[in-house]
């Protein structure tokens, strides 16, 4: 009698299990978008005084990382990129006599949604010659 109440409750147990697990299936496999913009995205570099240098530029786009040696000193790129888009810039310079500032905006341009994102980092050495690494954050817009 025993071996039978033991295989009873194994189905029962069985039989609640498998709905609990089916459960799990519809959750979404990536993060939900607040919305389907597209955004006008503008990443930018300025090198103030003479001896001030950039070597190594990166910024992304929907594409993945992009690297730009080397960049002048009024550098920037204008994109248009889907909501989603993971974006962020940094910079390895060296600052001398003067500063490095990077800039990455973007602005949605869909007419029913509004959304805005920036974000901006300088390093300024005045005084000598020192190393300038600069980061902004990655974002994903629309999210």
């Amino acid at each position: 009698m025993s071996v039978l109440r033991f295989v009873v409750a194994l189905a029962a147990v069985v039989v609640l299990l498998v709905p609990l697990n089916s459960c799990g299936n519809d959750a979404p496999s990536s993060p939900t978008l607040l919305n389907s913009a597209t955004y006008s995205l503008t990443y930018s570099l300025t090198i103030r005084r003479s001896k001030s240098t950039v070597s190594v530029l990166t910024y992304r786009d929907q594409s993945g990382i992009i690297t730009v040696r080397n960049p002048d000193r009024r550098w920037s790129i204008q994109l248009s990129v889907p909501s989603g888009t993971t974006i962020g810039m940094t910079a390895q310079g060296i600052c001398d006599h003067g500063s490095i500032e990077i800039d990455m905006s973007a602005t949605s341009t869909s007419s029913t949604v509004h959304d805005s994102y920036s974000d901006s980092a300088s390093h300024a050495n005045l005084t000598g010659v020192a190393p300038c690494p600069l980061s902004l954050d990655d974002h994903v817009l629309g999210s």
